[in-house]
């Protein structure tokens, strides 16, 4: 199964490599295109990262409005059984 990957993690993740990449030219000098390599592989990696988090959250959404749609239903249901059941109990009590 796979981690899920919080905002917390993409966080972290994109701050170290945006230092990480700011760090470089100090250690390895001339690295002017690994350094944009590296940018461009953390932004590719946290933009991957949004976007599974913005599908989840779509589906969530759609699970909760399937399960808000049932539990609406169910209740509208529980309340005409109550009602008939009222009903009931009062043409019992009128005869």
């Amino acid at each position: 199964m796979a981690k899920s990957i919080s905002i917390r993690d993409v966080a972290i993740g994109f701050a170290l490599g945006a230092a990480a990449a700011s760090l470089l030219p100090m250690f390895l000098p001339q690295t002017d295109s690994r350094r944009r390599d590296l940018v461009k592989a953390s932004l590719k990696r946290t933009m991957r990262a949004v976007e599974g988090g913005v599908e989840k959250l779509a589906e969530l959404r759609e699970d909760m409005e399937d399960l808000m749609a049932e539990v609406s239903a169910e209740m509208a249901e529980e309340a005409g059984k109550s009602d008939a059941t009222q009903d009931a109990r009062d043409r019992s009590q009128a005869s």
